[in-house]
């Protein structure tokens, strides 16, 4: 079957070749750069032990400069997988999500009147741009001056106007042979069958080509100038060229300096992309005022691995970046997620760049808040835990919402997160109120290796509590070897005695580990005033008020969820770094 070099391009923008070849190769990490979408790895067509097999997203090709072998994403399936030009280009276009067309003389008629649409789509685009240039367009003209753009940046986004007319552009367009049915397909007027005569659907407004990878307009939007339009923007209907859910407006400007500063950021509008390229910022992109879809969400990892959202400081600002985090959420993968940016003041990017503070847009750029950060800070701002049940309501909500990444790793690493996140909230939230005869007393929550020393000692302190759960209690672990030997003497202890106190322990204790007994708990200095148990006292001031068993024991479970967590990060870093 032929397969149309639309289809084909809309498979190669939505599978990067990187995630497929990176399936049969391990990337050289040392010469390797994710951000700007450049791998290197050693050829999986002839034995090397040095990478020269060289993989570019943003081109979207390979070439090995070993073995001389080169391709595109459908030849390396080819070459490696044995699979024909078919059986690849299904294979990709199932992964990106891609209906084939069946191959018939339909299928072939549509993609001539594809080509012919571009056709009318460039004569229209032309005719736009000479009536903002002409009288008939000063008020458009004054419109962006007044936004400061400037005569070049007219002439590079290919800017015009639309006259407040129903038929100007349907005649212009009729004196060039084009059809009222092709008009009509290309979304530039509107009929119907309660609609005698077509008339032309971008009336008196700013005109704003939308363009493809390859330059071709295939859409416009439409700003109006007159206050009593019913819609300030409107956009091109969907057509056989235009999906608006899978294009991002000037992404073909931004694809270069995007691999290039392994940055692109995304902000709400037309005006606020090209004031900002005017600006001299030029990874920037918008969606075309509709929510983000998987589509776009999929095309800006295409351009870096974590782009910024960029949105207005109000309330519909926030509801939009949430609205963006549910969508990307399930879809996060290693190296792949989102930023958040949210300005201030009420002002948009093109209202900094008219006023001179690129700069300041930019460092809200820098300082984006991560899609894990933006998350817990969402879901926890207007979180009552002022009860078990509310903190038990809490969790249960981030959990849910976490179960919603598919990459088990990545959802493991936000699991892991929020457990130390909440464990940090509810602990805040507690220490905050007295607790009964306490009162000003301030729980400190040790952390790495003396919350370990805090929580063998008071195993010392309290082993009538922790021989409740002997078993639980021989589980435990630390990474200092010593502290692993005491904690076992402890284990053994607690099966021996027949009296569990603190000063049978001292007693029965083998003399070479009074040091470390020392170290974790205190025994008595007359000479200085200072009762058994100091040492742990100090680490944890209330316990020298003889808090209850229960609390005791709540405080036993926080600090040793706590332990467990900074042993799984820890693990976990090591890992990363072999």
């Amino acid at each position: 079957m032929k397969y149309s070099p639309t289809l084909l391009d809309d498979v190669r923008s939505r599978v990067t070749i990187s995630s497929v070849i990176g399936r049969k190769v391990a990337w050289d990490r040392r010469k390797s750069n994710p951000g700007k979408g450049d791998y290197w790895a050693c050829c999986p067509f002839h034995g090397e032990k040095s990478a020269s097999f060289h993989v570019e997203d943003r081109k979207g090709r390979y070439h090995c400069f070993g073995c001389k072998v080169s391709g595109d994403i459908f030849g390396f399936l080819i070459e490696k997988e044995g699979l024909s030009f078919p059986e690849a280009v299904e294979q990709l276009a199932a992964e990106a999500g891609i209906t084939l067309p069946k191959d018939s003389a339909e299928e072939r008629e549509r993609e001539v009147k594809r080509a012919s649409l571009q056709e009318v789509m460039e004569l229209a685009t032309v005719y736009f741009q000479r009536k903002l240039l002409s009288p008939d367009g000063a008020k458009a003209l004054a419109y962006l001056r007044r936004r400061g753009i400037q005569d070049a940046t007219i002439a590079e986004f290919r800017l015009g106007y639309a006259p407040d007319s129903k038929s100007e552009l349907r005649t212009h367009l009729a004196s060039k042979d084009i059809t009222v049915e092709q008009m009509a397909a290309a979304g530039l007027v509107v009929t119907g069958d309660d609609i005698p005569v077509a008339y032309d659907r971008f009336r008196d407004r700013v005109m704003f080509p939308i363009q493809d990878m390859k330059q071709r307009v295939i859409a416009f939007g439409g700003r109006a100038l007159s206050d009593n339009s019913l819609a300030k923007y409107m956009n091109s209907p969907e057509t056989e060229l235009f999906d608006k859910g899978s294009v991002l407006y000037n992404v073909h400007r931004a694809r270069k300096p995007a691999f290039e500063q392994s940055k692109i950021v995304l902000v709400e509008g037309y005006m606020d992309v090209i004031a900002a390229y005017q600006a001299g910022f030029h990874p920037v992109v918008a969606a075309l005022g509709t929510a983000l879809t998987e589509s776009h969400i999929g095309q800006l990892w295409r351009l870096g691995p974590e782009p910024v959202l960029c949105f207005d400081g109000d309330k519909a600002g926030f509801q939009a970046a949430s609205r963006a985090l549910d969508r990307a959420l399930p879809m996060f993968e290693p190296g792949k997620s989102l930023s958040f940016s949210f300005l201030r003041d009420g002002k948009d990017p093109a209202d900094l760049m008219l006023e001179g503070r690129k700069t300041e847009f930019v460092t809200f750029v820098d300082n984006a808040t991560p899609a894990a950060e933006y998350f817990w800070n969402r879901e926890t701002s207007s979180a009552k835990i002022d009860t078990p049940e509310r903190k038990a309501a809490l969790e249960a909500k981030v959990r849910l919402a976490i179960g919603a990444i598919r990459h088990p790793e990545v959802r493991r690493y936000y699991e892991l997160k929020m457990r130390i996140s909440l464990t940090d909230l509810f602990w805040k939230k507690d220490r905050s109120k007295p607790l009964g005869r306490l009162r000003k007393n301030v729980i400190i929550v040790p952390t790495d290796n003396k919350l370990a020393k805090v929580l063998l000692g008071m195993a010392v302190e309290y082993p009538q509590i922790v021989d409740e759960d002997v078993h639980g209690f021989q589980a435990w672990s630390f990474v200092e070897e010593k502290l692993n030997t005491f904690h076992s003497e402890l284990v053994r202890l607690l099966v021996r005695l027949e009296e569990l106190t603190v000063a049978s322990i001292y007693d029965k204790i083998a003399p070479e580990f009074f040091e470390i007994l020392e170290l974790v708990h205190g025994d008595a200095d007359p000479v200085k005033g200072k009762p058994r148990g100091h040492v742990l006292f100090e680490n944890v001031p209330v316990l020298r008020h003889a808090p209850s068993d229960s609390f005791v024991i709540r405080l036993f479970e926080v600090l040793r969820e706590r332990l467990t967590l900074i042993a799984l990060i820890e693990d976990r870093e090591m890992v990363l770094q072999e």
